[in-house]
């Protein structure tokens, strides 16, 4: 599953779009599959005509990433992840995802009139080429305080945010279970994004006695980063201005549609794209060039059917495998799989 870059796409000029598309990649394995996931989705539609892909990367990557990605649209920017750089976050690895706008790199910004701030284990859509994103705010959606629960749970969790928006004095516009994916103006996108770090560090200081992670499905210190872009958002964004639910769609099995922005892999176990079976099967192969095993293990790589092996001819219906589509193939293979695309089905 090398990745192939594109010759036609390298011979072009570099040059800067007024859209952006943001993550933070660290220095891992996991990490660095799941970005390519959402580089290649991002070339495969020649959305880097209209989008720059912004990547904000551990520096001990950065040379790697730039030999294997650099492409017309790319913009690399070496930043330390804030986990290494301040001991307070060193248990919760998420604020490198959201840490990533601080004052030495905002004037970078100042050409973009909008952004998209994602995580990395994404793959855009075929109908993101076509969005506008002049015309309503984004947003992503998240499970963390989900309404199947009981009304005291939720109840108690809703108290515990509304304590947090008096200190802050924030505005309640009662948008629920808001996800870490943002796009919106720039200014917006990034002054958001930094109180979503202010506000996160509050809650994992405040929010919990010493000791204690609380008790999911109900108040956790898990999900403190998620209780806290739900009350950013809030506060931010007016609701006739906002939409959900189209950048953060499950790899599942609902067909592929014009609206759909964005697919997130979700940590949970979806039908035609499961990242947590494509992660584990990964593991497993390296068996097979690794040092000898026992029997039992060879045997289960002999009879196992890997869907990291399955292999596109024709263009999928689902969300789910057209991921999966994209985490196994090169891009210039993704590339005449384009052509085959309509919405027509």
């Amino acid at each position: 599953m090398a990745i192939i870059r594109d010759a036609s796409i390298l011979n072009n000029k570099t040059h800067k779009n007024k859209y952006a598309i943001v993550v933070y990649l660290d220095d891992t394995e996991k990490c660095k599959d799941e970005f390519s996931w959402l580089w290649k989705s991002w070339l495969m539609w020649d959305i880097n005509k209209k989008w720059d892909l912004i990547v904000f990367v551990n520096p001990t990557c950065e040379d790697e990433i730039k030999e294997k990605y650099m492409v017309d649209g790319l913009v690399i920017i070496p930043q330390v992840p804030m986990q290494s750089l301040n001991s307070f976050w060193k248990d919760y690895k998420f604020v490198n995802s959201f840490g990533m706008f601080r004052d030495n790199v905002l004037e970078k910004f100042s050409d973009y009139t909008h952004l998209l701030k994602t995580d990395c284990d994404v793959f855009l859509s075929p109908g993101f080429k076509y969005h506008s994103p002049e015309t309503y705010i984004q947003i992503g959606h998240g499970q963390h305080v989900h309404h199947s629960l009981d009304n005291k749970i939720i109840d108690d969790i809703q108290n515990k945010l509304n304590s947090v928006r008096d200190v802050f004095q924030l505005k309640d516009r009662r948008i629920r279970n808001v996800g870490a994916s943002f796009m919106a103006d720039a200014n917006r996108v990034i002054s958001a994004t930094r109180a979503h770090f202010t506000i996160t560090e509050h809650l994992l200081k405040h929010g919990w006695k010493e000791g204690d992670m609380g008790n999911w499905p109900g108040w956790f210190k898990g999900v403190a980063s998620m209780y806290a872009i739900e009350l950013v958002v809030n506060h931010y964004c007016a609701p006739l201005n906002v939409q959900q639910n189209r950048i953060d769609m499950y790899c599942g099995p609902a067909q592929i549609q014009l609206s759909d922005l964005k697919y997130h892999a979700w940590q949970q176990h979806e039908q035609d794209f499961d990242k947590t079976q494509w992660f584990i099967e990964k593991e497993i192969k390296k068996i097979k060039n690794g040092p000898e095993r026992d029997a039992s293990a060879k045997k289960y790589l002999r009879e196992s059917k890997f869907c990291s092996d399955v292999q596109f001819t024709k263009f999928p219906k689902t969300a789910g495998k057209y991921c999966l589509m994209i985490a196994n193939h090169d891009i210039e293979h993704l590339k005449k799989m384009a052509k085959l695309f309509t919405f027509n089905f």
